[in-house]
């Protein structure tokens, strides 16, 4: 790793984006927040979006000891209801780099927002998508415009009840959430990737971050929480060297748009998911997701 990491850090050193703009979702806390510093340091000016206002102050504070003339903001947003998503591009003239980092670490079964959705799918894909949508007009205005999520890609199985129980109402498992989420952004961000309007503008991207030393799990139980803890002091990455591995694809000036970068947790190639039929999978959830009602309304 520490080889990789070295490679990486003298290849982007002097990468620079000045008067570029990149949103960072859930970049309050966490690996968000390490990529939203990591941003600052190319000199891009950042907007993070988080729920927890002091912890999104002290972030953009951490920016701006990296560049003080950059433009760094806070944005107060509850990210599990799709509709707080909806007319949100309309407050910034520009944006260059989408990065999708919100999420939760929660052992609870399935638990619906007021719309209707599982919480953990809300955040980790049906939002996520919500968020391209509503911003997909204003990457394709940028010259080199690039969408990341940070989830678990390589690492999560096909879900096979796709067709006939897509938001996991009957077969809820804390396996089933984590698959279904990384299945349907792999095929999600494929079609996206392929669609003429962005073929040939916007790069989409999803990565799997490892194991990194930061507050993820805070709502897990008491007991499993105090065994995480010293595995992620020990094994576990720091925020800045994951930030590393995770903003090479957004720094990298080489990267060419018409497929979807699939990323592991050192910044290289990360496995597909196999499937035998995956174009009627890529089909299928990509439909289910614009037909859902708050899509249909808001997007």
């Amino acid at each position: 790793m520490s080889k990789i990491l070295a490679s990486l850090t003298a290849k982007n050193k002097n990468s620079f984006f000045k008067g570029h703009h990149a949103l960072v979702v859930g970049g309050s806390s966490g690996i968000g927040a390490g990529i939203a510093v990591r941003l600052a340091k190319a000199q891009f000016d950042v907007t993070i979006i988080g729920r927890n206002e002091s912890r999104g102050a002290e972030v953009v504070n951490e920016m701006k000891l990296q560049n003080s003339d950059g433009a760094y903001s806070f944005v107060s947003l509850d990210c599990h209801l799709l509709s707080n998503i909806f007319g949100l591009s309309s407050k910034f003239p520009r944006v260059d780099r989408l990065v999708l980092s919100q999420g939760v670490g929660s052992f609870e079964g399935r638990i619906e927002t007021p719309e209707g959705i599982d919480q953990k799918l809300a955040l980790h894909y049906y939002g996520r998508m919500a968020f391209i949508q509503e911003f997909a007009d204003k990457l394709r205005e940028s010259s080199e415009p690039r969408v990341l999520s940070v989830l678990c890609a390589g690492i999560h199985s096909p879900y096979k009840d796709y067709k006939t129980d897509p938001e996991l109402k009957s077969h809820y498992s804390l396996k089933n959430s984590a698959d279904v989420v990384g299945f349907y952004t792999d095929l999600a961000l494929e079609h996206l990737a392929e669609d003429p309007l962005n073929k040939d503008k916007i790069v989409f991207a999803h990565s799997f971050p490892g194991f990194v030393d930061t507050n993820w799990g805070r709502d897990i139980p008491l007991l499993l929480r105090s065994m995480l803890y010293p595995l992620k002091k020990i094994v576990g990455k720091s925020r800045e060297d994951c930030a590393e591995f995770m903003c090479d694809f957004l720094l990298d000036k080489d990267v060419t748009p018409g497929k979807l970068k699939l990323i592991n947790q050192y910044g290289g190639p990360a496995k597909v998911c196999a499937i035998s039929d995956r174009e009627e999978a890529k089909s299928f959830v990509w439909k289910h997701t614009l037909d859902k009602e708050i899509f249909e309304t808001s997007f």
